[in-house]
């Protein structure tokens, strides 16, 4: 943590008045000495939070989360400790004292990052405007999406050229290494390259107004591809900007940003999309401060896991699901159907575990493949006690008794816990992992060679028998001979970005893994 001067942070606190600063986040209601509000850090209906003045403090009866003004902005808007300060000595003018360098250096990056970021926003839009290719323009009118639409979320065009935006960006001073910081270059063999080209360009904006990363949907695909640009994706939702001043109590995972876009033109506020392909761990803590359940679309459910359902129920967030029929994407049917009829879709909308299981059993006549379809969604639910629930209920709908589910899904949770050659009984954390997984050793290897392609010689022993998954064994060699990604090559390492997008990987880390696979 930095080492700032206590009578700065002192002074920083009293000028920042903790009532104040929860105005911008919650309504409060006086009672005697103190406020009250529903908790900004987590989904509530009844006011749980208390903000003392006196001793400029707030604690939550709720979540137990507390702290003071400094705490406040860290854990509301997912700050470090330097950027909270920064961001509240800029609230009120005040310069922030130099202090550990570390820290410095950190809070330096992120806002050279935000000013790269900017500037990216502002090159690709005037490119979708002004440039001279007119195919993003084209989309966006086919889609429907009005000027004023376009303005509001910043949409831009990356033009077909590898280095465009690169050239352009170090002309306004940027080096090549705060651009590859940054996301919006990459690195391969010797060349920096722009990450987008040929892709409509969606700004992710913060709660701060900051432009926090990018999402580059592929136009030419009838289901186009997402790419995404940003040293903080696992923080970070498309649209949350808006969603989050909403009134809704929920909010609409829409499949991409494109069809979030569409559904917000058409009234529908409280949509969000992730900029990249997967809902991250990070993201569904981000979504659960603001709501207590998630409405998912879908026009084919088999893109949506049991497991993805589990992890939205783990973090008591109750998914639900409208499923959109013959329409391609949830953005061609509001437009087909209008807003009012959508938002009736909206109100109907099924618990998702519910509708996964019907699902499961309206696929199949034979019997057999049913309940291994059923068994497939039971056996990810953790919680025994909501398992138990639908088990029940879906035995008594399949007509069989509910000990014939409980058996197959007995059995393959068996099956998934790893093999003890001990006599002793497996802890409960143990029984989530095998004794020995070597898997995230091979990713890390992987994420610190695409960080440092410098390092490729170190690992040039390595060979595909090294890594257990194909498409690891493809990227290593892919990276290994300096050639360009392909684009499954390209999604196992936007995959694997995501995963590790906030675990810094040292040296020493690099070559440790590198020894356990080769020990």
């Amino acid at each position: 943590m930095a080492k700032l001067p206590e009578e700065f942070i002192s002074r920083l606190k009293a000028t920042n008045d903790i009532v104040e600063v929860f105005r911008m986040y919650a309504d409060l209601k006086k009672r005697g000495r103190i406020y009250v509000c529903c908790c900004p850090l987590h989904a509530e209906k009844t006011p749980s939070c208390t903000i003392y003045p006196d001793s400029a403090s707030f604690y939550c009866f709720g979540c137990h989360e507390g702290g003071d003004v400094i705490t406040l902005l860290m854990k509301v808007e997912h700050l470090s400790y330097m950027e909270a300060v920064k961001a509240l000595a800029d609230r009120c003018g005040m310069t922030v004292p130099a202090s550990n360098p570390g820290e410095q250096r950190i809070s330096v990056s992120r806002d050279k990052c935000y000013e790269i970021n900017r500037e990216t926003a502002n090159f690709y839009y005037q490119n979708l405007l002004r440039g001279t290719r007119k195919e993003g323009l084209q989309f966006l009118a086919a889609q429907q999406i009005r000027p004023q639409t376009v303005k509001k979320f910043g949409l831009g065009f990356a033009p077909d050229e590898w280095h465009s935006l690169r050239d352009a960006l170090k002309q306004k001073g940027f080096s090549e290494q705060e651009l590859l910081f940054s996301g919006v270059c990459q690195k391969n063999h010797n060349s920096v390259y722009d990450t987008f080209r040929n892709r409509l360009i969606f700004p992710v904006i913060d709660l701060r107004g900051n432009v926090a990363g990018f999402s580059g949907l592929e136009i030419y695909q009838p289901s186009g591809r997402l790419a995404s640009a940003s040293p903080n994706q696992d923080r970070i939702l498309f649209s949350l900007s808006m969603a989050e001043k909403s009134s809704m109590k929920n909010f609409i995972l829409a499949e991409d940003p494109l069809n979030a876009v569409l559904l917000w033109q058409a009234g529908i506020q409280n949509v969000i999309a992730t900029p990249g392909k997967f809902l991250t761990s990070g993201q569904i803590k981000l979504i659960k401060q603001y709501c207590s359940e998630i409405i998912l679309i879908s026009s084919d459910l088999q893109i949506i896991s049991p497991q993805m359902l589990n992890v939205l129920s783990n973090a008591d967030l109750s998914p639900r699901i409208i499923q959109i029929g013959d329409a391609h994407s949830s953005g061609e049917l509001i437009q087909k159907i209008g807003a009012e009829a959508f938002r009736h879709l909206l109100d109907q909308a099924g618990d998702a575990r519910r509708i996964a299981l019907q699902k499961a059993a309206d696929q199949d006549s034979n019997p057999g493949n049913v309940i291994q379809r059923i068994v497939q969604v039971l056996v990810e639910i953790h919680d025994p006690l909501e398992r138990e629930i639908y088990l029940t209920n879906t035995a008594r709908e399949l007509g069989i008794a509910p000990e014939i589910l409980q058996s197959h899904v007995g059995k393959l949770r068996h099956e998934k816990q790893p093999v003890n050659s001990g006599s002793r009984s497996l802890t409960s954390v143990e029984l989530q992992q095998p004794v020995l997984n070597k898997q995230p050793y091979r990713e890390k290897i992987l994420i610190y060679l695409m960080r440092h392609p410098e390092a490729i010689s170190e690992a040039s022993h390595l060979s595909g028998k090294h890594f257990d998954l194909p498409e690891d064994a493809q990227l290593y060699r892919a990276l290994c001979s300096g050639r360009d990604l392909e684009q499954e090559e390209q999604d196992r390492a936007v995959q694997l970005r995501e995963i590790y997008q906030n675990l810094e990987i040292s040296y020493q880390d690099f070559r440790n893994a590198i020894n356990l696979l080769t020990g």
